[in-house]
């Protein structure tokens, strides 16, 4: 196997296998953190948690914030407008997270003279307080994790 020195860039050398040069920098990963540790003062801990199951993630930082948002604006459609994402996009997150979490997250009215409703279901209440507690939960060992050097 090919030691590809210092470069650190993703991108493959048209000369070299594709599966090889990540294998190289996979190898590589211990010698670049410790160049990365060398060139730092502190290095801190730090990462996102989200919930998933086997057909992959139910909830993250993104789909609690969309239901945060539907619950306060009363709709689906004005949540996904002030996350800058299409309304299908939404909507597709909310289905992901009724079939995964066994039941409806939010219930949507239709409109009509007043306009519709959109309200966010006990089950997705519960959704956004597990999140909280789980991300509060890591919030607190990322804190209590002294410095790297």
């Amino acid at each position: 196997m090919q030691n590809p020195g210092k470069r650190y860039a993703f991108l493959c050398p048209k000369n070299q296998d594709r599966i090889v040069y990540l294998q190289n920098i996979i190898l590589l990963k211990p010698v670049i953190l410790y160049e990365l540790m060398a060139q730092t003062k502190q290095l801190k801990l730090t990462g996102r948690i989200w919930l998933e199951t086997e057909e992959g993630p139910v909830l993250g930082a993104g789909r609690v914030e969309l239901l945060e948002r539907i619950r306060q604006s009363g709709s689906l459609r004005q949540a996904a407008l002030q996350m800058k994402m299409s309304y299908k996009q939404a909507w597709d997150m909310i289905k992901h997270m009724n079939e995964q979490l066994g039941g409806p997250v939010i219930i949507a009215q239709r409109g009509g003279k007043g306009g519709g409703n959109t309200i966010v279901t006990e089950n997705g209440l519960k959704a956004i307080e597990l999140f909280h507690s789980c991300q509060n939960l890591f919030l607190e060992f990322l804190k209590s994790q002294k410095p790297v050097l």
